[in-house]
């Protein structure tokens, strides 16, 4: 049986994939993956890219069938620059030419992982496609410590940043991704929610996501960065984010200014492939919990670092939601079968617990199980209002 990946790659068109892949008993066979991946802002491409890691540790393979018809074709190297085919060519057990039937799987692994490479570099703006950063740490290729994240040398092993790094980081990312935009660039407050969400973020992934719940490596173990700039006319973000409405609904709040067509956000999106929130904190497999409690679980877990008193590790939840609040910014958190958001056009107190709701789609009813966490933020920025 083939799988067709859309080439509208949305979020709400991922989940509906979950959901067939959660009803799949036998082997789905092969994934048709088109060469380019068209509609994926505001958190869409990296959805993907979690749904691959679901799919290759339910059923131990990953299959693609491609448009290259050979193994110097354009095609793969227009594929692999892109943050899902970058995975997903590492992750392939086989690829293959939909065309020529001709194997092709070496070609694309070779260079994916050269892209890998560069990607841990210390600058990695200038391997990513378009107003986009892309960090990715490979933890089953060694090449789990990029530069730009884990800057000093310790014992001959690169160590992860402070949270202080990571504000300067994200002064560097934002610089990249929106040069031109001094009102954002200049921003402290910008740079420092920014680089506090990116320090919690990673260094979760780095004292749970590598392992799984019996301290097995996590095979693909992947832990991933995406910063992006989208700039589009109102009416084709409203397409992009179809079918899943709470973004939509929050998308129609703003509108452009001073005499403007697009609506232009800044998102940022990090994801990775270990036990995910639930099955970290209570150290159980999630087919073991019911929905109150993964639930219960997951929001303990997203909020237990607010009550830490550690210095540099701890209070980043909060300060990221202050932020939010002031931007009207969007959160969602993708993790287990659950689908969380956070909208703050509905955020009125913030010594109340942060209201954290979650999508469930009439066409699924429930959220289908994912692996790994993926967190996504959302502001507007420039003349979006």
């Amino acid at each position: 049986m083939l799988t067709a990946l859309p080439s509208k790659s949305t979020i709400a068109s991922c989940e509906s994939a979950l959901a067939t892949l959660h009803a799949s008993v036998d082997e789905p066979g092969c994934i048709v993956m088109p060469t380019k991946f068209n509609q994926k802002p505001m958190g869409a491409e990296i959805s993907w890219v979690q749904y691959l890691l679901t799919r290759i540790k339910k059923h131990k393979s990953l299959k693609l069938l491609t448009y290259a018809t050979r193994g110097d074709d354009n095609q793969i190297e227009n594929f692999t620059k892109q943050l899902i085919g970058t995975v997903g060519s590492l992750c392939a057990t086989e690829i293959r030419s939909k065309l020529s039937d001709d194997w092709l799987t070496e070609s694309y692994k070779e260079r994916a992982f050269s892209r890998l490479e560069s990607l841990q570099k210390s600058r990695p703006s200038s391997y990513t496609l378009g107003p986009n950063v892309e960090v990715v740490a490979g933890d089953d290729f060694a090449k789990d410590t990029p530069a730009s994240l884990y800057p000093s040398i310790v014992d001959g092993r690169r160590v992860l940043g402070d949270r202080v790094h990571f504000i300067g980081a994200a002064a560097r990312l934002i610089e990249d991704i929106v040069p031109n935009d001094k009102t954002i660039n200049n921003d402290e407050e910008t740079r420092r929610a920014i680089g506090t969400l990116l320090f919690e973020t990673f260094k979760n992934t780095e004292d749970h996501s590598k392992r799984d719940l019996f301290g097995n490596m996590v095979e693909h173990s992947y832990r991933i960065m995406q910063a992006s700039y989208t700039g589009i006319l109102p009416e084709n973000l409203l397409l992009a984010t179809e079918g899943f409405e709470p973004l939509a609904r929050y998308i129609r709040k703003f509108r452009p200014t001073n005499g403007k067509k697009q609506l232009t956000f800044l998102s940022l999106s990090v994801l990775d492939s270990g036990p995910g929130f639930a099955q970290t904190i209570t150290s159980t497999p999630i087919e073991k919990l019911n929905h109150n409690e993964e639930l219960e679980a997951t929001l303990a877990c997203f909020t237990a670092r607010t009550r830490r008193n550690r210095s540099e590790y701890g209070k980043g939840l909060q300060i990221v939601r202050q932020y939010l609040q002031r931007k009207r910014g969007f959160l969602r958190l993708r993790t287990g079968r659950l689908s969380l958001f956070y909208d703050a056009w509905t955020d009125q107190d913030l010594d109340a617990p942060i209201p954290l709701e979650n999508w469930i789609s009439i066409e699924t009813r429930q959220a289908a199980p994912v692996e790994g966490t993926l967190i996504s933020m959302h502001l507007p920025v420039g003349e979006t209002r």
